[in-house]
């Protein structure tokens, strides 16, 4: 806000996350924390990388076995991972062969303490621990016109397994006083066309609202043609869906339910955010910060302490802002660029595993691997807040602005700070204004110095801010004035 000559950046700026562009909100929420702790900006928790050199090639599935907290991930050559819970990760080998003998991965699932992968054309069954069982059921559909299909999984609330196979859903459901033994057929049933779509869709997500599985689809099996982007709603006992919710887009590619509202991400031209209540059918938001067509793969969204947690990325190189974008309360922030950085960079999987962590798997192209995200905080003045231009003055009649006053929700400690910067048009390079942080001013919580811009008729600010290296504290921002 900008009034009688000062200049103010406080909750109110901030609190809408990334506006559509920088001439009607922020420009830009990264790697910060606006959700915790409403009406102050903190740093973001730091996404760490925890795979090593471990994992060969991108993952783009992972399912948590909760009982026995390990995590389980395949990469797109087939290979089997686990992750036990002190955040090792290992290949799940069986002597020194990989269990896997999948010859890719399309899906992954964890049901009745056995994990199931899909190549394109087969399900396979590990018995963790075990055994492996190879081709353990075959696709109705599995690639259209030599070109692979998702096989997305999901545990319903009926305790039966959905998979997506192209206009197909599969389901696995255990015999009613059996106990599921993949290598006794008297205890499960296979359906290959549990339910079917329309020719020519592709079912890319699954979902649960009330009593329906609710099927993201995209139409034709090139994923970037055509212009439908549908919901079909099936009760899972009609021999087919009800109404379809249709909106347009290249398709919907991730789905998450938060209450009894489900969200979908659509669109990978301009990746926009829709809910639904099976009704209605609403826009909620716009990705409109990454300048390429966007990579979404649809195991990587889960939601966490009520926010939900999109992966966005893009391969194309030169690009900036990839990374995991968090949505809660109509706000949406970049809420962590990962370790590869935001250029170029894909999420195949996000997995919250509980205790306010989760994990992401990437690729850029070159190095692949999987971050851990818990409550380590965002260092290097990685975490930024970027203002809407204002306008301060005339070409004519310019404003200038000689100092900043600083205030906090609590005092610096050792390691933190907050730098300012400025720049007068959104395709200026940005220029420093300030640092203002424990090693200058010590444990204080208001700081007022020379801040100057020189004069200017608009004006950006970027706000950073940094905690100690390793640290779960982060610098807690109330207000920032220029006047």
């Amino acid at each position: 806000m900008f009034k009688n000559g000062v200049l103010t950046i406080d909750y109110d700026t901030w609190r809408d996350g990334i506006a559509p562009s920088a001439l009607v909100g922020c420009g830009m929420v990264r790697n910060a924390d606006i959700f915790s702790k409403p009406g102050v900006l903190r740093c973001g928790p730091k996404a760490v990388k925890e795979s090593g050199e471990v994992i060969e090639e991108f993952m783009r599935f992972m399912c948590h076995d909760e009982s026995n907290n390990r995590v389980f991930g395949a990469d797109d050559s087939g290979l089997l991972y686990r992750r036990v819970s002190d955040g090792t990760w290992s290949q799940e080998e069986n002597g020194a062969v990989n269990w896997s003998e999948a010859s890719d991965c399309q899906g992954l699932g964890f049901w009745k303490q056995h994990l199931f992968q899909a190549d394109d054309d087969h399900l396979h069954v590990y018995d963790i621990e075990s055994f492996w069982y190879e081709d353990w059921a075959e696709f109705e559909e599995g690639r259209r016109n030599l070109i692979r299909l998702p096989h997305v999984m999901r545990v319903g609330q009926d305790d039966v397994l959905y998979i997506t196979d192209g206009r197909y859903i599969m389901s696995v459901q255990e015999v009613a006083g059996q106990t599921f033994d993949p290598n006794d057929s008297n205890t499960y049933t296979v359906n290959a066309t549990a339910l079917d779509l329309p020719e020519g869709y592709v079912a890319s997500t699954l979902a649960e609202i009330g009593t329906y599985l609710v099927i993201g689809t995209y139409y034709s099996e090139v994923r970037n043609r055509g212009n439908r982007a549908e919901l079909f709603p099936w009760d899972r006992v009609s021999p087919s869906f009800n109404i379809p919710q249709r909106t347009k887009g290249n398709g919907i590619w991730q789905t998450i339910e938060n209450g009894n509202v489900l969200y979908s991400l659509v669109d990978r031209r301009n990746g926009r955010v829709y809910a639904s209540n099976l009704t209605t059918l609403e826009l909620q938001r716009e990705v409109r910060t990454i300048a390429a067509e966007l990579d979404l793969h649809p195991d990587a969204v889960d939601a966490l302490e009520g926010e939900l947690l999109f992966g966005i990325g893009t391969p194309t190189s030169g690009t900036e802002n990839c990374g995991v974008y968090g949505y809660k309360d109509g706000a949406m922030t970049l809420k962590n660029v990962l370790s590869a950085g935001d250029d170029g960079v894909e999420i195949g999987s996000v997995l919250n595993i509980g205790e306010g962590q989760y994990l992401a798997s990437w690729t850029d192209g070159t190095d692949n691997g999987v971050d851990l995200i818990s409550d380590i905080r965002c260092d290097g003045y990685t975490t930024v807040l970027e203002t809407p231009l204002f306008t301060v003055g005339t070409p004519l009649e310019k404003a200038s602005f000689m100092q900043a006053n600083i205030n906090l929700a609590k005092k610096l400690s050792a390691g933190q700070g907050v730098r300012l910067k400025f720049r007068e048009q959104l395709d200026d390079p940005w220029s420093d204004i300030g640092t203002f942080d424990y090693a200058t001013y010590g444990s204080v919580s208001k700081i007022n110095d020379v801040a100057q811009t020189g004069d200017v008729a608009t004006i950006q600010l970027r706000l950073e801010l940094t905690a100690a290296a390793d640290s779960t504290q982060t610098p807690e921002l109330l207000s920032l004035s220029l006047s």
